[in-house]
């Protein structure tokens, strides 16, 4: 396990660069500058919390939320303001925003949030919706003491949330993080890994659309055989050890349905140092991978999307799926927990069982007919009930 306070410095890899490049006069491309000028105006050892800016002749409103938990945050990850506000910061000669966009459409996730990259592909910005916002700014005090006291955390290393006010955007608020794939060498494949098994494949034709750009779930990580397989034991105690109070932690706050997400990539030389974008990237890890045609790897790896609680709909949904024998998300926090968990952990041996292997995979299988049947339920009967009401219609 590399240190994430390495000082080591090197380019990202140009696949593993995500975004395009935004166009100038565009939307997307004057929100940004309305960010970069407000993060370059109010980021220093003393925040302000408030800025007042004129972009291309539009007013707009910069509001850094939460600043001095946040400047806690950055600088338990050993960011320094200066550096910080190169990296995001724009000033009033910069008249075209560096940053780059993905929009939601793009996005593998499924929230109807954008994101916007640094140009160095360190930071990644996403849009919050107002509930976000809410368990993030709750979630902030416990953060900071727990990324303080555990410095090389699997968490997402949050940065700022900055709220942008104006007459041509409306009202957008964004979170400022760490990008988990922003890895020197190119990143060739991606899972995101939940330890569920209920609608936990990706469609072939989106891999072969995709290829290396697609995110693999957990279905396609047991079917593929991938293992976290550790070159060195101490290496596998100490993620292990890592990942035990991240996921504490994340169940203390009643905290659910996040993702660990792994990103697989060669190694040129597997004896000589890990060449990784410094303590920006979250972790990487030296593996002792599977198949044996690649002994080598490397693994780009990180918790992400920690902000849903337990709620009353996820109860209810899991309830109903529980009902059907389907290994769904919704969990309550400690039995989410637990599974993720004893999920890495069967899967950080060299040899990983295969009757668990293939229990698990017969049990995905079993879920996704399920899911079949209950969409094709539902599709026929709304069509039944349609033409029930237009046939009612016609009667009358």
């Amino acid at each position: 396990i590399i240190n994430t306070k390495n000082k080591l410095r090197s380019r990202v890899a140009t696949q593993n660069f995500a975004g395009r490049e935004i166009s100038e006069g565009s939307w997307d491309g004057w929100t940004a500058l309305c960010l970069q000028r407000g993060v370059h105006s109010n980021v220093g050892t003393t925040e302000i919390s408030d800025v007042e800016l004129v972009v291309d002749g539009a007013a707009c409103n910069i509001e850094a939320l939460e600043p001095e938990l946040f400047l806690k945050a950055r600088e338990a990850f050993g960011i320094h303001p200066t550096e910080y506000r190169a990296v995001l910061g724009a000033d009033q000669a910069m008249q075209k925003t560096s940053l780059r966009y993905l929009g939601s459409e793009d996005a593998a996730g499924k929230s109807h949030s954008f994101f916007m990259f640094t140009s160095d592909m360190r930071y990644v910005l996403k849009s919050c919706e107002e509930y976000d916002v809410e368990q993030l700014v709750e979630l902030l005090p416990s953060y900071v003491e727990h990324v303080r006291e555990h410095p090389d955390t699997l968490l997402p290393r949050f940065f700022g949330l900055y709220k942008i006010e104006s007459a041509r955007s409306g009202c957008i608020t964004v979170v400022v993080q760490a990008n988990i794939f922003a890895g020197f060498r190119p990143i060739v494949e991606k899972y995101d890994l939940k330890g569920a098994m209920f609608d936990r494949r990706t469609p072939e034709e989106k891999t072969v659309q995709e290829g290396s750009g697609a995110v693999l779930k957990d279905m396609d990580w047991l079917i593929k055989g991938r293992t976290l397989s550790f070159t060195v034991k101490e290496d596998q105690a100490c993620f292990l050890d890592l990942l035990r109070s991240d996921l504490a932690w994340l169940t203390s706050q009643g905290r659910m349905d996040y993702s660990l997400l792994v990103g697989f990539a060669r190694e040129e030389n597997p004896h000589g140092h890990l060449t990784v974008l410094s303590r920006h990237v979250v972790r990487v890890l030296r593996l002792r991978y599977s198949p044996p045609e690649q002994p080598f790897e490397l693994a780009y790896v990180g918790l992400v999307d920690i902000l849903m609680k337990f709620n009353f709909k996820k109860r209810c949904e899991g309830v109903i799926c529980h009902a059907f024998g389907v290994d769904v998300c919704a969990l309550p926090p400690d039995r989410y927990a637990c599974r993720m968990l004893d999920f890495v952990t069967k899967n950080s041996h060299e040899r990983v069982d295969d009757a668990w292997v293939q229990r698990k995979i017969k049990r995905g299988l079993r879920s996704d007919s399920i899911r079949v049947l209950a969409r094709t339920f539902f599709v026929q009967g709304t069509v039944g009930l349609f033409a029930i009401s237009a046939a009612a219609l016609v009667v009358k």
